[in-house]
């Protein structure tokens, strides 16, 4: 039985392939490894009060950060904390909501709108 697919017949991009995943995830258990130890070395000045909900708000915080890609994603962001702490006093949390709403409409407002697609003349349609 034969195989027609060609990456058996070439090694080298799979070993390059694997060197990356091998650098990648290396690179990654580093970080881990460092930030943990930071983590550790660092926790006897953060407040027993603040509880495991400080820890929630910085791993949402480094999710946040790795996804501002973007001046939009940047103002979006913006504007949704400055609501979210300007609404703050509203009942059952639904400061959250505001900003939420607020960022999605000033983004709608910056955003581009998508040039549309050339529209022909009436009269020349194409014939095979």
């Amino acid at each position: 039985m034969s195989c027609s697919c060609g990456a058996f017949l070439h090694p080298a991009p799979r070993l390059a392939q694997q060197a990356y995943l091998a650098g990648n995830c290396g690179l990654g258990w580093a970080n881990w490894v460092a930030s943990s130890l930071i983590g550790v070395a660092l926790a006897s000045f953060i407040p027993t009060t603040w509880g495991l909900g400080f820890a929630g708000i910085l791993a949402l915080l480094g999710i946040s950060f790795s996804l501002t890609t973007s001046r939009l994603r940047v103002v979006s962001a913006v504007v949704a904390g400055v609501v979210a702490v300007a609404a703050f006093a509203l009942p059952l949390k639904l400061n959250i909501l505001v900003a939420i709403a607020a960022a999605v409409a000033v983004c709608l407002m910056f955003e581009k709108p998508a040039l549309p697609a050339a529209v022909k003349p009436s009269g020349s349609e194409d014939t095979v």
